[in-house]
């Protein structure tokens, strides 16, 4: 009986989740926003793993790299790019996640 519970939560969970994704670009039903010019959406992962951003810029002492944290949907991570160049010499990830 309890391994019956389980099944039909998880089932009931995975249901819910489906119904949820395929619903998310549902326009708005209310006949007032219907009728209204929306905005777009700004989806959610843009205000936390944006890959555009980069902080906590320091330069070396001679001017030629410099060194900042730049943020991925993957995690966050240092790097260090040569100025002259413009190229980005490695990169380095940082955070627990990548321990092994």
């Amino acid at each position: 009986m309890k391994k019956l519970l389980i099944t039909v939560a998880a089932l009931s969970v995975i249901l819910l989740g489906t119904v949820l994704f395929i619903t998310k670009d549902t326009g708005p039903t209310h006949p007032v926003l219907r009728a209204a010019e929306l905005p777009p959406l700004i989806p959610t992962r843009a205000f936390y793993a944006d890959p555009r951003s980069a902080s906590g810029y320091v330069a070396s002492s001679d001017g030629k790299f410099v060194s900042f944290e730049k943020a991925s949907l993957t995690g966050r991570s240092i790097v260090v790019k040569n100025l002259v160049t413009n190229d980005e010499i490695s990169e380095f990830p940082i955070g627990l996640g990548n321990i092994r």
